[in-house]
């Protein structure tokens, strides 16, 4: 092996392990990486400082060139590294993928419990109305100002003779994520509200009347 060769060896082996103590703290490089780098680094030195071993393997092996003893010690190194470095991505992709199936199954349980028709209300407010024209709109907004915000309203019509239901309708255009329905029924008085249950709409846990 020549001098010169040599020469080369320590050169390199010393730019590769300060340029990985210099990115260790940059990159947030993993220890047995680093600590890798450093020991082959310093192989390379050892090499190159006291080339007898490779002499000795060139002659073991029949290999008629000492440096290409080196050559072939690097290659193998650097060939088990790869394979190893190969088998913790293939470990991390299977990570991911098992991360991403239940990224999934978890989006899915939340939309199921959500309910199919959107997000359910905590409360559904109940609002009988019949021939109460002038107090609806009042009633609605007492409603609508309160500070608790999750819930819905739900008028149940019972087929009064004044313009009640055009209030309402006008104010389910002014706040149509609250006044969801307007139940038609027939004269039941408050019986009717309750009857309302059945005939669906109704998506609040708590049923308010």
């Amino acid at each position: 092996m020549s001098i010169y060769l040599r020469i080369i060896l320590v050169v390199i082996s010393m730019l590769s392990m300060m340029n990985v103590m210099k990115r260790v703290r940059r990159f947030k490089l993993q220890i047995e990486n680093s600590i890798f780098w450093i020991i082959f680094s310093l192989l390379l030195i050892l090499v190159a400082v006291f080339p007898d071993p490779m002499f000795w393997l060139a002659d073991l092996l029949g290999i008629q060139s000492p440096a290409n003893m080196v050559f072939l010690f690097v290659i193998f190194i650097l060939l088990i590294k790869t394979f190893n470095l190969t088998l913790e991505i293939s470990q991390l992709q299977y990570k991911i993928q098992e991360l991403v199936q239940k990224i999934a199954l978890d989006e899915n349980k939340k939309e199921q419990r959500s309910g199919q028709g959107g997000k359910m209300s905590k409360v559904s407010v109940i609002v009988p109305v019949y021939n109460v024209e002038q107090y609806i709109k009042r009633c609605l907004k007492s409603i609508l100002d309160q500070s608790w915000q999750d819930f819905e309203i739900l008028c149940v019509d019972d087929c009064g003779q004044d313009q009640s239901i055009s209030i309402i309708e006008q104010m389910q255009k002014e706040y149509p994520q609250k006044i969801k329905n307007i139940i038609r029924g027939t004269k039941h008085g408050f019986g009717c509200c309750k009857r309302s249950r059945n005939k669906g709409g109704i998506r609040g846990i708590h049923c308010l009347y």
